[in-house]
């Protein structure tokens, strides 16, 4: 059974994960398109993410 430091730890990625995809369809919307990369460390368990690239893309209809 999870600890109750573990539900709240489990409870600030969901809460991030949420905040993340939102913002990712806002730029989107914006006609940026954002690139994560993950990057591992020695020593943690879990990569950490960091944003590779923004770039604008437009789309082009026939």
């Amino acid at each position: 059974m999870a600890t109750p430091a573990q539900k709240a730890a489990s409870r600030k990625v969901m809460d991030a994960v949420t905040a993340l995809n939102s913002a990712l369809d806002d730029t989107g919307a914006e006609g940026l398109h954002v690139r994560l990369q993950t990057v591992d460390t020695f020593g943690r368990r879990n990569s950490n993410y960091v944003v590779a690239e923004i770039e604008t893309r437009e789309t082009v209809l026939p």
